[in-house]
Formats: structure tokens, sequence, C-alpha cells
């Protein structure tokens, strides 16, 4: 190019003689609104107008936005679209707006009779409801607490066979949320049903299953020593009918069953997770 643009290439500039034509070879970004995330971004929209029960004020300042996003592509919205997005550290405000947008289009049905589209119940939906619960309580933690190592991690068997390619078969242990520091660790699991417990000859009891699972978690963790030697664990819920805070030793881990209510206002919700791991890891 004629000038000097971004940066100047100088031994592409000078092998390939350019400063006597008066050229220079130069490297420069040019800005593009037409990205893979506002791709997605744009269909989204365009996909909530088309539903009838949509908020009509949601719905004028979604047309205000779809205008705004003039000269963006509209493609078919898949799977596949939204795991080509990459994501650098500039752009990273972009992760949360793309999440909602796999999640409303996750939720959307195509009604046959019209082509209208609907959402699904999606809160009773348990194995989707479970997954958004892991992630908030995951994220909130870490967002809250940086003083705590707050991570998800794979905890190996404590095991042994004659024929050790047999260990592959035995299924992997990953923690929801494993929260570390100093002495201390704290298996989360949690777990999200339209019951907490479980009624059994009349009586409630907690889900065997969870804290079976729990349990293979803190036991397989002593092998490592040192502060996992001991771990807590906690079985955690969202308030269904009754507040729980239930708590045991078993085989010498400290194991506690608690719920927090997702009804409350937000104030409230973030204090009582707060409060729930301080019992286990105090605020220094």
């Amino acid at each position: 190019m004629r000038g000097i643009r971004g940066s100047l290439n100088v031994s592409t500039t000078a092998r390939r003689a350019l400063l006597g034509q008066g050229l220079a070879h130069c490297e420069f970004d040019e800005l593009t609104v037409n990205t893979p995330a506002n791709q997605i971004i744009r269909p989204t929209i365009r996909h909530l107008l088309k539903v009838r029960e949509l908020d009509k004020e949601i719905h004028k300042q979604l047309l205000v936005l779809d205008k705004e996003l003039e000269g963006i592509e509209v493609p078919r919205l898949s799977k596949r679209l939204f795991r080509t997005v990459q994501l650098h550290s500039n752009a990273r405000f972009y992760r949360f707006v793309l999440s909602i947008c796999e999640v409303i289009t996750d939720s959307l049905l195509i009604d046959q009779e019209t082509g209208d589209l609907r959402f699904r119940d999606f809160l009773r939906d348990e194995r989707a409801m479970a997954r958004v619960f892991e992630e908030f309580l995951f994220n909130f933690y870490r967002a809250e607490r940086p003083d705590l190592s707050v991570r998800k991690e794979r905890i190996s068997w404590l095991a042994e066979a004659d024929d050790p390619p047999h260990l592959a078969y035995l299924p992997s242990m990953e923690t929801d949320i494993s929260i570390r520091r100093a002495k201390t660790t704290l298996v989360i699991d949690a777990k999200y049903y339209q019951s907490t417990l479980t009624d059994y000859y009349g009586g409630q009891r907690v889900h065997s299953s969870n804290l079976y699972q729990l349990f293979a978690y803190l036991k397989n963790l002593e092998q490592r020593g040192g502060n996992d030697a001991l771990s807590e664990g906690m079985l955690l819920y969202p308030v269904v009918v009754q507040q729980l805070r239930l708590e045991y030793t078993i085989h010498g881990h400290r194991v506690r069953v608690c719920t927090v209510d997702l009804s409350w206002g937000w104030r409230e919700i973030r204090a009582e997770l707060l409060d729930l791991v301080s019992l286990s890891l105090p605020t220094q």
C-alpha cells in the first residue's frame, strides 16, 4: 500500500523492493461487526420476536436492537455455531450474553401448526435446571470468595485390579465444586429436584444416591493426605418445601445437607450462600 498503516513489515518491504515503488507492506486490523458472536445474538433476537407470549415492552426493545444490528448475518442457530465462537480477553464480556442465547435457543419449540415459537417449561426440566444451579453456585463462589481456591476436579478411585486395564472401566468422579484454603477442603455437590427429600415408608429421607456419591468423593480424597484426608462435604439443594440444615460425621468426615431459598431477594440469597461456606472456610 502507499503510505504506512498499522505495523510496517520491514523484511517483506525490503525483499520485494517496495520502497522504490513508493509502497510499503503493512499489517493492520480492520473493525467488523459481522463477527461470529454477533451472528448468534441477532438470530436469537429474531427468534424471540416470533414468540407470541413475549412481553410487549420487551418485544419493542428487541425490534430496536435488531435494527441496530443491521448488516450482521442471520445464520441458522446450532450447537456447532455456538462452539465455533472464540472469545479472547478483550471480548470476554460476550460470554454471558452468548450463554443466555444458548439457553434461549435450547428452550424454544416450534408450533407445527402455526410456525410460531414458544418456550418449553424450562423450570420443570430437572436436568437443565440442575446444570444451571450447579454453574450458578460454582461461579458465585469464584466471584464472591476470591480468597479461596474454587474449581471442579477429577478424583481418582482408591482402587486396585489384578488386571490394571480393568481400572479404565470405573466411572469418572468429578466434583461440582471443590473449595480449598489453608487446612480445609470442602466439596459441594449441587442437586436440583422437584422434591428435596424422598418418601420412604411414610417418612422423609435424604436421596441415598446423593449421599453415596458425596461420600465416595470424600473417601477417595483421603489418599491425597493433608487437608484432603479429612475433607468436608455438603449436599446443597434449592428450597422446595422446607429449609434444611442437617449435619453428620461419617467415617470422620463432616457432611452437611443444606438448602438455599431462591425465592428470596438477591441480598438474602447472597448472604445465605456465603454463610454456608463460612462455617467451613471463614473469611480472613
